[in-house]
């Protein structure tokens, strides 16, 4: 085995068994415990969490998420300090009552909710054919979920209450009452096992929406996209020598979306791929980068070994 493989091999290692001892950390602290940079740490822990190996929160501490590992979730609720408070409200909240219905929830509360989605997770229930979304607090189970739920929708007061028959009396009784009593009967509700719908979409919309272009750089991006049958969702940022942008590839397994760095250089170094695959990451995204040179020999085993979440191409 390569020694260059082996060394990112141990690097992996070195940092998923950091995150088991240290539980949720930054990539500073991460760093600091493999004895890396925070560039190379980052780019590592990209890898990492495209493997699945590692997880990365929505909260951020500063400009920076954290990364743990799958059950170690619970462990999140250390860094609830970072929330707004608002969002520290809605958390609250949930926390004590496990589920909420969202439609009874007050304005800024609905809003924050969308907000903390490591602590709210949204659940879609069909009741009767009509949609309804419930939030779940993030460490109870689905089957507590399916429960608390049916229980908001049916009162288990009501689920319980026996129904009301008529009374028999076949000497004072003619057919006829006993058919009006029955009427007046009342069902009990039906009890509902809660559906979840699942949709799965694009980090953005599959139509492609026009931005106004700055500079003539941009133009040439915009061109180039175009005749490779690339769709340009977004252009985020375009100061001249630099454009970022959303953009969408047709693959053999679907859209597959991206985080595209363009930059007018004539050579790409390797701290600008790194660069480039954190500001991808940061969006959850895989890197395309573009740019009228070469990446520079001594990045190229950086491409290879990075082949699964940073591309490049040249313009």
């Amino acid at each position: 085995m390569p020694t260059d493989t082996q060394r990112l091999i141990k690097n992996k290692d070195f940092i998923v068994s950091t995150l088991e001892n240290k539980g949720p950390s930054l990539p500073v602290h991460i760093a600091r415990s493999v004895n890396l940079s925070t560039l190379f740490a980052s780019a590592f822990l990209s890898e990492l969490y495209g493997e699945k190996r590692i997880l990365m929160s929505h909260l951020k501490v500063g400009s920076s998420s954290l990364y743990y590992l799958p059950g170690q979730e619970g462990q999140l609720e250390n860094f609830i300090q970072y929330l707004n408070p608002k969002e520290k409200e809605a958390f609250s909240l949930l926390k004590k009552e496990k589920i909420l219905k969202d439609e009874l929830q007050e304005p800024a509360i609905r809003v924050a909710l969308r907000q903390i989605k490591d602590f709210a997770h949204p659940i879609n229930t069909a009741i009767n054919g009509e949609t309804y979304v419930f939030w779940k607090y993030f460490l109870l189970s689905d089957q507590e979920t399916d429960k608390m739920i049916e229980q908001l929708v049916f009162p288990r007061k009501e689920l319980n209450s026996p129904p009301l028959l008529p009374t028999q009396n076949k000497e004072n009784d003619s057919n006829e009452d006993v058919q009006t009593k029955k009427e007046k009967v009342p069902r009990k509700p039906r009890a509902i096992i809660p559906t979840k719908i699942v949709s799965i979409q694009l980090p953005f919309s599959s139509q492609s929406i026009e931005q106004p272009v700055y500079s003539p750089f941009a133009q040439i991006v915009k061109d180039h996209l175009q005749k490779k049958d690339i769709t340009l969702h977004q252009i985020i940022s375009d100061n001249k020598k630099e454009v970022l942008a959303k953009i969408s590839i047709k693959t053999p397994y679907g859209l597959q979306a991206f985080y595209l760095i363009a930059k007018d250089k004539k050579r790409i170094k390797e701290e600008e791929l790194i660069e480039a695959l954190q500001k991808a990451h940061s969006e959850k995204l895989p890197a395309f980068i573009i740019a009228p040179g070469d990446v520079e020999k001594k990045a190229h085993p950086l491409l290879q070994e990075w082949g699964a979440l940073l591309k490049f191409e040249r313009l």
